[in-house]
């Protein structure tokens, strides 16, 4: 148990540790289309976090050993294709600035910075704890109880969150990032209210509800992760970003156990658990829009 808990641990910091250092490195290849690439690496991370059940689905009679070790060997090719890939060319954009010591107190400073990520972090009181019971929301709504089965539809569910980031980001070419991440903050947030009675209604929308949830749920993460890009000097967003994420994986920790133990307290009305993220995120993009008229 000693060896596994370790083990897990480190695995937890390094696939945090990847997600800000991704999204810079997106950043140095394609600034200018910070949105609509910053979508395409959150699609691919939400892609990845569903493929675990796809493994499971597919492989029928896999037991956990395996999806782990084909997990891993995924995650080493991932390795490989960055490493060949490297730094973009637009690095010189940070490096040639004047490095000054930066605290987080500076960077909360930033007024359109504080707002998105505070939004942001609306987003993740939601997000992963949504991933993290898609299946027990699944069997309990639709009386599966197969975890091939499970496995398949929490695939597809959060596999929806792909669709979402690509939609967004094409979104973000007409719109703001804000509007994107607004319209998604606002479905998410509808998901989370009207689940307790979705059981009772057809089984079409029934699919309709569980695909505009998986897509809503991720689709503003990147627009709030490029807002905060750009609200910030090239020498602070590896910094800033990487701040962001990790006040965010940390409330990531207290929604996920703070569901399970309300779990079975709570029953189907445990979306409205999820409720306040999508709430506080609107009106804290508010302050965006604002803080851009200023």
């Amino acid at each position: 148990m000693a060896a596994g808990v370790t083990l897990r641990f480190l695995v937890g910091v390094c696939l945090a540790g990847i997600y800000p250092v991704g999204m810079k490195l997106i950043i140095t290849w394609d600034p200018e289309k910070a949105s609509q690439r910053l979508a395409q690496l959150v699609g691919m991370l939400i892609l990845g976090t569903a493929l675990p059940h796809a493994t499971r689905f597919f492989g029928v009679d896999w037991p956990w050993q395996s999806v782990i070790v084909f997990s891993s060997f995924l995650a080493l090719v991932a390795m490989i294709i960055i490493y060949w890939l490297g730094d973009g060319p637009h690095l010189k954009m940070s490096v040639q600035s004047t490095i000054k010591p930066m605290s987080i107190s500076m960077i909360f400073g930033i007024p359109r910075y504080r707002s998105s990520a505070l939004g942001y972090f609306g987003h993740m009181w939601e997000v992963y704890a949504f991933w993290a019971l898609v299946p027990v929301l699944i069997a309990s709504t639709h009386s599966i109880n197969n975890p091939i089965e499970l496995s398949g539809f929490a695939f597809l569910v959060i596999a929806m969150g792909t669709v979402g980031c690509l939609i967004g980001g094409q979104l973000s070419k007409t719109m703001t990032s804000s509007q994107v991440a607004s319209y998604a903050l606002g479905l998410s947030g509808l998901c989370c209210l009207l689940y307790p009675w979705i059981k009772d209604v057809p089984l079409i929308l029934q699919l309709i509800f569980w695909a505009i949830w998986g897509m809503s749920a991720a689709a503003d993460s990147p627009q709030l992760s490029a807002i905060s890009a750009k609200a910030c000097p090239p020498e602070m967003v590896g910094t800033a970003l990487t701040i962001q994420n990790a006040i965010g994986f940390g409330i990531t920790m207290v929604s996920i156990q703070l569901c399970t133990v309300l779990i079975p307290y709570f029953n189907h009305y445990i979306s409205w658990v999820l409720l306040p993220g999508p709430i506080l995120g609107l009106i804290l993009l508010n302050q965006v829009k604002r803080s851009r008229q200023t």
